[in-house]
């Protein structure tokens, strides 16, 4: 299965939340997370080695708002990842099998206010 598009734009003195995020099937129905992990990670460029910009898994930025109905929230609070041009995923892992289910841009700009 090929992994969707899909890109973030944020500022880095806010507290990010995404929309609601259905994952669908090939078939464009809703697919079951029930027991699949699932991992989140930013790097600098794609394939970048070392530790990522950013790294969160279910109970640890990932929310899964309906198991039956592949529907996930990603949020994070204190801001980690510098601005500019970083690259993103978000891998699923069913008793070993992984598949990537999105990925894309993940664009960070400067905000105004910075708090002390």
């Amino acid at each position: 299965m090929a992994a969707a598009d899909l890109d973030f734009v944020l500022i880095d003195n806010e507290n990010f939340t995404s929309p609601e995020i259905t994952i669908q099937n090939p078939d464009g129905t809703p697919r079951n997370l029930t027991g699949a992990g699932l991992r989140f990670q930013v790097r600098p460029c794609q394939g970048s080695p070392g530790s990522p910009l950013l790294d969160l898994s279910i109970g640890h930025g990932i929310t899964v708002l309906s198991a039956i109905n592949g529907k996930i929230q990603i949020a994070f609070g204190s801001f980690a990842v510098p601005a500019g041009d970083h690259f993103q995923d978000l891998i699923e892992d069913q008793s070993g099998y992984r598949t990537a289910i999105f990925q894309g841009r993940f664009e960070v700009t400067h905000g105004v206010t910075r708090w002390p």
